[in-house]
């Protein structure tokens, strides 16, 4: 076994991860190679050195800093967006950013804070109101009625016969009034004889 494999295989034999047969080979190779056991002594005093130091303390949290100065940069809230929020904060539509605006809006605006004691006190009195029970469906009755109430249903031959009776009448009628609003022929009317004809006629 080389070098080079004894480099690559020296951490896994510190952590003792290497199957028994490959650890034989890597400690026959470090009997023999002062070079590689050199390297090994170097690795050993190192992880000796990181286990004595003192644990490092955690990173502290640098979010609350940035959200200040985030905040800080914002424009200011006005009064006519704020009470238009404040309907939309007590369902979490607002943002972190916007919630974080309105309540710093609400500490410095007394209007505006007691517009929000004011809407919360009426959220309050509406959840305390008994529930209002549903109206009685009526549909259901209504259908049984309908189902229940026969259907008359009407055959040509009473729907005919009131036709035929009718147009009966009217053919009857036309012939009897036939004959009596026949208008009469004038007679033929003789035109007065001429004057001179007259005088010729009389003795």
């Amino acid at each position: 076994m080389g070098c080079r494999r004894i480099n690559e295989q020296i951490h896994a034999y510190l952590d003792d991860c290497l199957p028994p047969r490959e650890a034989q080979a890597v400690v026959a190779h470090l009997d023999a190679c002062a070079r590689c056991r050199a390297e090994l002594e170097r690795m050993q005093r190192s992880l000796s050195a990181l286990r004595a130091a003192a644990p490092a303390e955690p990173a502290p949290d640098l979010w609350p800093a940035l959200r200040a100065r985030i905040e800080a940069s914002l424009p200011a809230l006005d009064c006519e967006r704020a009470r238009a929020w404040l309907l939309e904060c007590g369902d979490g539509s607002l943002s972190p950013s916007e919630a974080s605006a309105l309540q710093r809006h609400l500490a410095a605006c007394a209007a505006c804070a007691a517009e929000h004691r004011s809407l919360q006190r009426a959220i309050a009195a509406l959840e305390r109101l008994p529930v209002a029970e549903a109206p009685v469906d009526l549909w259901p009755a209504l259908r049984a009625r309908l189902t229940a109430a026969p259907i008359r249903r009407w055959g040509w031959r009473w729907m005919w016969q009131p036709a035929v009776a009718l147009a009966a009448a009217v053919v009857a009628f036309w012939v009897w009034r036939g004959p009596l609003s026949r208008p009469a022929t004038p007679a033929a009317t003789i035109p007065p004889p001429d004057r001179g004809v007259q005088r010729l006629a009389s003795p």
